[in-house]
């Protein structure tokens, strides 16, 4: 071997060690970057002829990633996007019935009770006669506000569920132009980027990945393609309102093709305004409607025809004493004068009769309030189990591709050693080269 090839071998060394000194230092620059991704220079031995045998040359900068892991984690996010949505949605109607408290219609009812069983204890008084007036009053406005929350509830569950939308079809044209970036560079950085474009549209909504031989990702939602190399399909809302209530299916854009979405936090908005919330307010509803009907019913009856609750009540948001009695509580049971209390007495024991479904009217309500709370311990339960799940997965994640300060600095000391050593060679060698031509 010529010394002309030995000093070549040298200078090869020289800019390996050095590229590999150079990856070594950006893993540990970014030893604490969200979505970083550990690097490795591989290094292979030089074939390109004998003269260059044992030389070293850069051959590709490499992500060290588990695809695994990562589809792992893109399938469980959206699962935790669905059950940490369910959960906090969930709360906020739990709290929008305040039970058990003195806002509640649990306790607004129970008061109501109470007051005609005070009025049959003196049928005549006029004082208890207001106090009904005004318990029901004090109902009718709860069964308002809890209906009122409700669809306020509803609206922006609706709101967010469009602008989730507008994020994932944002989300899904980075992810293309990613695609197109990474195809005309090395960079690593750029599969960084994609990588968490990703992490960030699995939460949003259930997704399935494919990566093509020349590294591009295809993504496809409810089985609809929305990513394609560099192209992009979008998806729309179609939406109606009936009535005060929405309901929304999701479709891909330019075409009539639904799109079945039931997970992550799109699929859980969708099953919250389409599903739980209607029928929450359908339940309530029904309630309002039963109790205004049934306690006219017993007030007709017994007072020439004069109603309790306004006749054109259709729900819990527009229940409403019959105003008549707002300046005239004295026409609440007009004609039981003279101490008759039968008429306060059977209005009391309304509250044991089974009228709705079979129930009473308590039974029929804490059952509304039974499934609410049951959905949202389910929720809060399956959103913790999920957590952890997704937490081992991360940790299996940063096992594999993140960053670790010892190893290193332990590969840092190699590749400066390494690059010593060929220096070395290098002057040894030149100075051979030197006394060689000292001689001639």
């Amino acid at each position: 071997m010529s010394i002309s090839n030995i000093i070549e071998i040298g200078r090869r060394s020289l800019f390996a060690q050095q590229s590999a000194i150079n990856t070594t230092g950006r893993n540990i620059a970014n030893v604490n970057t969200i979505g970083y991704s550990r690097q490795r220079l591989n290094l292979r031995q030089d074939l390109t002829g004998v003269s260059y045998l044992g030389s070293f040359g850069k051959e590709a900068t490499t992500q060290i990633r588990q695809s695994f892991t990562d589809m792992q984690i893109w399938r469980e996010n959206s699962s935790l996007g669905k059950f940490s949505t369910d959960a906090s949605t969930l709360a906020q109607i739990q709290d929008i019935f305040a039970e058990p408290t003195d806002a509640g219609i649990a306790n607004l009812m129970s008061d109501f009770w109470n007051s005609w069983n005070d009025l049959s204890n003196d049928p005549d008084s006029e004082t208890a006669k207001i106090v009904v007036r005004d318990k029901a009053i004090q109902l009718s406005n709860g069964f308002n506000r809890v209906h009122d929350e409700l669809i306020n509830n509803h609206n922006q569950v609706h709101l967010e569920m469009e602008d989730k939308v507008i994020q994932i079809n944002n989300t899904i044209e980075q992810i293309a132009s990613l695609n197109k970036q990474i195809l005309n560079t090395d960079d690593n950085s750029l599969k960084d980027n994609r990588a968490l474009m990703v992490d960030e549209l699995s939460q949003m909504v259930d997704i399935s990945v494919a990566e093509t031989a020349n590294g591009e990702l295809n993504i496809a939602i409810g089985g609809m393609v929305v990513v394609s190399g560099q192209e992009v399909n979008k998806i729309n809302t179609q939406s109606t309102n009936t009535n005060g209530i929405w309901n929304t299916h999701i479709e891909l854009e330019g075409t009539q093709q639904k799109i079945n979405i039931s997970s992550g936090e799109l699929g859980s908005l969708l099953n919250l305004q389409n599903e739980i919330i209607p029928n929450t307010i359908n339940k309530l509803n029904i309630f309002a409607k039963s109790f205004a009907e049934k306690i006219n019913e017993v007030h007709i009856n017994n007072t020439n025809g004069i109603t309790f609750f306004d006749t054109n009540v259709t729900g819990a948001g527009n229940i409403s004493i019959n105003s008549d009695f707002i300046n005239s509580p004295d026409l609440v049971g007009l004609v039981n004068e003279g101490g008759d209390s039968s008429f306060a007495i059977e209005m009391f024991n309304l509250q044991s009769e089974s009228i709705i479904e079979g129930k009473t009217f308590g039974e029929f309500y804490t059952g509304i309030i039974t499934i609410i709370g049951s959905k949202v311990n389910e929720a809060n339960y399956l959103n913790e189990a999920q957590s952890m799940v997704l937490n081992k997965l991360e940790i299996d994640r940063m096992s594999v591709s993140g960053v670790s300060l010892d190893e290193e600095m332990t590969h840092m000391i190699q590749y400066e050693q390494a690059y010593n050593a060929a220096a070395k060679l290098v002057s040894t060698v030149d100075e051979m080269l030197s006394s060689i031509l000292n001689i001639v």
